[in-house]
């Protein structure tokens, strides 16, 4: 994973978008790379991503554009009640993003920038 950006969307071109799977299934979990969202007075948005660590969630992202060769797809997601549960109802605002890289499950490629920037959406996107 090279590292993410803040955006009103992703910082991907149109033309790199690919058909992507979402799959929830609590008995093959996958890994995430956990973020909390911190105050930050001295940015003009107010907040950081602050990344935490990588967590077992019930989700998993694939690349579908080429059906004989999916692309299993890393993913991330804000710890909004910092319990390293991913809750994806709306009440606790822990958005779910799809990277466009190659899943690692190892953690060996965890993000460079450890503090992210956001937009006023509070939206986290992956550069690669």
């Amino acid at each position: 994973m090279s590292g993410f950006t803040v955006g009103w969307s992703t910082t991907l071109p149109f033309t790199q978008y690919k058909l992507v799977e979402v799959r929830f299934d609590t008995t093959n979990p996958g890994w995430a790379y956990q973020f909390r969202r911190y105050a930050d007075v001295s940015g003009p948005d107010g907040y950081r991503f602050v990344y935490q660590k990588m967590t077992q969630i019930p989700v998993q992202a694939w690349d579908v554009s080429d059906p004989a060769n999916p692309k299993h797809l890393n993913v991330a997601f804000r710890d909004q009640v910092v319990d390293s549960i991913w809750y994806p109802w709306d009440n606790y605002a822990e958005l779910l993003t799809i990277c466009a890289s190659a899943y690692d499950s190892t953690g060996a490629h965890t993000p460079t920038q450890h503090q992210v920037r956001v937009d006023h959406t509070s939206r986290m996107v992956c550069t690669s």
